[in-house]
């Protein structure tokens, strides 16, 4: 049998650039739902299914078993999202370490409140314009998506800036639109 992960993420890709993303949001939903943190096998062929993506019940468990790394009989939704996406290219991983260093001012392999205060301008965020938040708590809410959801300490590593962008980078098509974007929230340029 040919790599199973690979196989479905092929499918993945055929119904479109999020379609990974858009498939972890219906294991979400499922987890949530029955109040949990990951999907068991029996939810992740039901998810499959209501996603229209067939596989042999076989290959399913092939899939499931590579995810499930631990074993728990549980998939976490953010390592089923990690195991699915494509690798990002180099040029894509540059951009992003460049990104990193130009915010990280102090050089010491992490991104702070501080360092976002610079590049991230809260006073737009509808919370704080509706002054229901102070820019503090939206730059904090800021970084903390970058962060590991097992590890929420108000610091980003470059490890968790990657693996964030990394999720950005399977949604986006065009290296071009990937590096508009990056600019445009921290405003470096892919040669940087």
């Amino acid at each position: 049998m040919a790599d199973p992960v690979e196989n479905l993420r092929q499918k993945l890709v055929q119904k479109g650039e999020s379609s990974i993303i858009d498939l972890g949001r219906i294991f979400r939903e499922m987890a949530i739902k029955d109040k949990r943190r990951g999907v068991s096998f029996e939810d992740f062929q039901s998810g499959l299914t209501s996603y229209e993506i067939n596989l042999e019940k076989e290959e399913a468990e092939a899939v499931y078993k590579v995810i499930d790394k631990d074993g728990s009989g549980s998939v976490d939704i953010t390592e089923f999202i990690k195991a699915l996406r494509p690798p990002i290219s180099e040029a894509r991983k540059g951009a992003v370490v460049n990104a990193f260093k130009r915010v990280d001012k102090g050089g010491d392999g992490e991104i702070t409140i501080e360092d976002v205060k610079d590049h991230y301008n809260a006073k737009m965020h509808p919370m704080v314009r509706r002054k229901m938040w102070t820019e503090e708590r939206a730059q904090l809410c800021y970084l903390k998506m970058f962060e590991n959801p097992k590890d929420k300490d108000g610091k980003v590593t470059l490890e968790e800036f990657l693996n964030f962008y990394s999720n950005v980078s399977a949604t986006m098509e065009k290296d071009d639109d990937f590096f508009e974007m990056l600019n445009n929230v921290w405003k470096t340029q892919k040669g940087e």
